[in-house]
């Protein structure tokens, strides 16, 4: 082919860095971070990705801005749940039905926040994994599972560890490609894991946090309504710190992922 064809892979190469490592034919090399392991056969095509851009950390920076903003978020709602059981605890009445005003501004508020940051987050996502600063090798999940599992329900509990996971590996087995090195591959980064758990934790948070606000408005009797707002203040109290603790994990991971993509 001519080598100033724009159509031959191997006539470009990336804005910056060493250019791209190309796989050898079937059998007669080994992938980045799999020692003795035969590289997976596949186009020469497949090993090419979308050259990275600016816009990449961009889409981190806004990414990590947005999450910070929804943990201060649930930050308030924590303390304003803590100040609901504190007024209830005193029987100020007139209290509650002040601070019950604001509380009711809690749950748009989240899920305006909760969109803004999931579409950014998915676009920072998806830049990266096909990108050339994400090796192929290590994605197992497809390109649009990686991204649309987040939004399956059931289902993005298990695939949205999958996808930042393989996005992990995939943005240091890259790294190490172009430094001429290797990475293992196997396991799941402890801050991954570690976010994982949160992520269960705030969806099993928010089925107990549904259950109890249908009980609050069941209610019907005084002490039986009363009671009922103290068990959803502090589930919901509970449920807005496994939020931001979750929130702060992923910022650590999107952070670090933006810190292997960076040359």
């Amino acid at each position: 082919m001519n080598p100033h064809h724009p159509l031959d892979p191997h006539s470009v190469a990336p804005p910056s860095g060493p250019p791209l490592d190309f796989p050898p034919p079937p059998g007669t090399g080994t992938a980045p971070g799999h020692r003795g392991s035969p590289l997976p056969a596949f186009p020469i095509e497949a090993a090419w990705r979308r050259p990275w851009s600016p816009t990449g950390d961009v889409l981190g920076r806004l990414t990590v801005g947005l999450l910070a903003a929804a943990i201060l978020l649930q930050l308030v709602n924590v303390w304003l749940n803590l100040r609901g059981l504190t007024l209830l605890a005193r029987g100020d009445v007139d209290g509650l039905v002040a601070l019950s005003e604001r509380l009711e501004m809690m749950p748009a508020l989240s899920v305006a926040g909760y969109v803004a940051t999931g579409i950014v987050f998915l676009s920072w996502l998806r830049f990266v994994w096909v990108s050339d600063r994400s090796h192929p090798d290590a994605h197992r999940l497809s390109d649009g599972l990686a991204v649309g599992g987040w939004v399956i329900p059931l289902a993005n509990l298990v695939l949205s560890g999958k996808a930042l996971t393989q996005l992990w590996h995939g943005a240091d087995a890259a790294r190490a490609r172009d430094l001429g090195t290797s990475r293992d591959l196997g396991g799941t980064p402890p801050v991954v894991m570690l976010w994982w758990v949160g992520w269960l934790l705030m969806a099993l948070a928010q089925a107990v946090g549904r259950d109890a606000s249908r009980q609050l408005d069941r209610a019907t009797g005084v002490d039986e309504m009363l009671s009922a707002a103290e068990t959803s203040m502090t589930i919901d109290a509970w449920a807005s710190g496994v939020t931001s603790a979750t929130g702060a994990l992923l910022i650590v991971v999107v952070l670090r992922v933006m810190a292997m993509v960076r040359r």
